[in-house]
C-alpha cells in the first residue's frame, strides 16, 4: 500500500517516520565533485540532485495528508512539440514541487546553493502564488529546501 501512496506523492496516514538522511549529494572522492554531462561540467550539487533528495524526504517524511507533485514544464522540446503543450496552458515559471495540505498551496522552487539563477517567469510565478494567498519561496540549496518545509509544516521527523 504505502508504494503506491509513494508513487502518487501522498504520505500515507498513521506511517512512522525515522530520522532519514539521504547521502546522494556526499561525493566519494574530489573527482566526484564534477561529472560529464553532455561534454560540459556539471556540479555534484545539481538542481536534479537536490530535486530527487527532496522527493526522497517527502517520500518518506511528508505528514499524513499531504499532496505534492512536480509539474514538468522543463526539458528540451522541439518547436512543435513546446507549441502544442502552450495551447494546452502549459505556463512559464511553476515551480518545481507543489503541495496541497489543509486547504492552503504551497510552491517550492529549487536552485542550487551559489550560482543558481532564478528566472522573471519563475519570481512572476512566485509572487502570483503568494498574491493570491499561497506560499511560495525560492530554497537555494538542499538545507534550505528540508527548512523551508519543515516550517510548512509538510515534513515531520529529523535529517540527521
Amino acid at each position: 500500500m504505502d508504494r503506491i501512496w509513494a508513487r502518487r506523492g501522498i504520505a500515507e496516514p498513521g506511517t512512522e517516520v525515522a530520522a532519514y538522511r539521504p547521502s546522494v549529494l556526499a561525493p566519494s572522492s574530489p573527482q566526484s565533485n564534477f561529472r560529464r554531462n553532455n561534454g560540459r561540467r556539471r556540479s555534484a550539487g545539481s538542481e536534479q540532485q537536490i530535486h530527487t533528495v527532496v522527493t526522497e524526504h517527502l517520500r518518506i517524511r511528508a505528514v499524513p495528508g499531504v499532496l505534492w507533485w512536480h509539474t514538468a514544464n522543463g526539458g528540451r522540446r522541439d518547436r512543435v512539440e513546446a507549441a502544442k503543450l502552450k495551447k494546452m496552458g502549459v505556463l512559464p515559471g511553476v515551480a518545481d514541487l507543489l503541495f496541497l495540505y489543509r486547504g492552503h498551496f504551497y510552491s517550492l522552487e529549487l536552485k542550487i546553493a551559489a550560482g543558481g539563477r532564478v528566472s522573471e517567469e519563475q519570481l512572476a510565478w512566485r509572487d502570483a502564488v503568494n498574491s493570491n494567498g499561497g506560499f511560495a519561496c525560492v530554497a537555494r540549496g538542499l538545507d534550505e529546501a528540508l527548512q523551508t518545509l519543515t516550517m510548512w509544516g509538510l515534513l515531520r521527523g529529523s535529517t540527521t
